[in-house]
């Protein structure tokens, strides 16, 4: 069973519209013909996940002009050097032991899986991206993962770990990506992969992460039926803060017995990934859309300095189901040099380099990398001193009244 044929045997019981959505980073010229899509997200109850309708054609996600560099940003420079850390450990990698990331990016995750062995790979789509990796000697394969992956009978049965950050949830076909991966793995190799988390988009409000990239917000629960489904086992999961709320998922193709973790998951998630709870999210999101509009017209009328900061991927979903554009804010702060001196999609905000930030003291600030907050404010302490930040989550509903 291929992964469209699986999903013709579930209904959704929900579902969110968010009506027209430009490529998330397609940040361009001013006033530029962005690609648009009409985005809905279906809630699956029986699986606990979240899907994309309808999205563009990968080429027009992914290509030679890939906007965001992982190596842009302190934190997760930090956090993939602590995640090759632990796999290391933890997976009893050695000098010798085959090494593998599906969407490499840059290759900063790799840089540090180099120092534990001397065996690593990468496989990236985005040319642009590949390339920086390429500049840092890692052997890069340009295109996307899966049963037509070119060295796929080269390296089967060879690799000792699969790592994916932030990229199996892009993959429609999440059980070709799945069968692959068990094709490369060694007896008892380990598929680990981490994404936003379904618990954590619910708890919190982040509705953002909901962008054309994004086919799935997967579960704990989710991942565990498409694994059995490929002959893999789902053997633990860890919980991560990163992106706003993760899951690390740890698959093997070795039957052996789930971790306790597993198990405390799905309990959770049986009590808490409901049908009322996607209801309520809904609802949630609707009535901050109304804040939100609300408070942007009346700093628009106190003539307030509004600006943002971090022209996310994710800034894209706020920036359009809220309405807003470049007479709510002015300027969208960002140090992705794949970015600065482009404007965002279809709101035509321009962006500007982070060094500049400061220059003039904004009166409000939208922190659309609010999943970096603490970072930013011991970065920009003195900057921010008297501005008011705000985001769309609702722990800060309050502060817009």
């Amino acid at each position: 069973m291929n992964t469209f044929d699986l999903f013709k045997t579930y209904t959704p019981v929900d579902f969110f519209d968010f009506g027209q959505m430009p490529i998330a980073n397609g940040f361009g010229l001013k006033d530029a013909d962005v690609n648009s899509f009409h985005m809905v997200a279906d809630f699956f109850g029986e699986l606990k996940l979240v899907k994309l309708r309808d999205q563009p054609k990968n080429i027009e996600m992914f290509n030679e002009n890939y906007a965001f560099f992982t190596g842009t940003s302190k934190n997760m420079i930090a956090h993939f050097e602590k995640t090759a850390a632990h796999l290391a450990q933890s997976l009893s990698w050695e000098k010798n032991s085959l090494i593998f990331e599906i969407g490499c990016n840059d290759g900063t995750f790799l840089k540090h899986a180099k120092r534990y062995s001397n065996n690593v790979r990468g496989i990236e789509p985005s040319e642009n991206v590949a390339a920086a990796a390429q500049t840092a000697n890692i052997n890069i394969d340009v295109e996307f993962f899966g049963s037509n992956y070119s060295k796929l009978d080269l390296y089967a049965n060879k690799v000792d770990t699969i790592y994916a950050a932030n990229v199996i949830c892009h993959v429609p076909d999440i059980l070709d990506v799945m069968i692959t991966a068990k094709k490369l793995l060694k007896n008892g190799g380990f598929f680990v992969f981490e994404d936003p988390y379904l618990g954590s988009m619910l708890s919190v409000g982040s509705f953002d992460q909901i962008y054309d990239e994004h086919t799935y917000i997967f579960s704990v629960k989710a991942i565990q039926k498409f694994a059995t489904l490929c002959g893999l086992k789902l053997v633990n999961c860890e919980w991560l803060p990163t992106h706003g709320g993760s899951m690390r998922y740890f698959l093997q193709n070795l039957e052996t017995e789930s971790n306790k973790q597993v198990e405390n998951w799905l309990e959770y998630e049986s009590l808490f990934i409901t049908e009322a709870t996607f209801a309520k999210f809904k609802d949630t999101t609707a009535f901050g859309k109304k804040l939100m509009q609300q408070a942007m017209n009346r700093y628009l009328e106190m003539g307030l300095v509004v600006e943002g900061l971090g022209a996310t991927s994710k800034s894209t979903t706020i920036l359009n189901y809220y309405g807003l554009d470049v007479k709510h804010i002015s300027t969208i702060y960002d140090n992705s040099p794949g970015k600065i001196g482009k404007y965002t999609p279809k709101t035509n905000i321009p962006i500007k380099s982070d060094q500049y930030f400061g220059e003039r003291k904004p009166d409000v600030l939208f922190l659309f990398a609010w999943n970096h907050e603490e970072e930013i404010r011991k970065r920009y302490y003195d900057m921010l001193s008297g501005t008011k930040i705000i985001t769309h989550l609702k722990k800060d509903f309050e502060s817009l009244i």
